[in-house]
């Protein structure tokens, strides 16, 4: 099966969410799904497929859902990528 995990945070990233993306995509991966998971841009990220079957994809996105704030950087390419 083919899984997309989208998450604004993946390791490097030290924190709640992105520890618990990446176990859940590693697990699945391990299982023999194609997984992928789209993220927020990180430069001190090395590889974009880092376990067989796991590909990270990064997209310089930022912002949120307020219409004040808004979202900012590459949007189009994530939503080609997502849709």
């Amino acid at each position: 099966m083919k899984i997309l995990i989208a998450s604004f945070t993946y390791p490097p990233e030290q924190n709640g969410v992105s520890h618990v993306v990446h176990a859940h995509a590693s697990g699945l991966a391990a299982r023999g799904h194609e997984v992928i998971v789209a993220t927020a841009y990180n430069k001190g990220r090395k590889t974009s497929r880092p376990a067989p079957r796991l590909k990270v994809e990064q997209f310089n996105v930022s912002g949120n859902g307020n219409l004040r704030a808004g979202y900012h950087g590459d949007i189009s390419r994530y939503q080609d990528f997502i849709a």
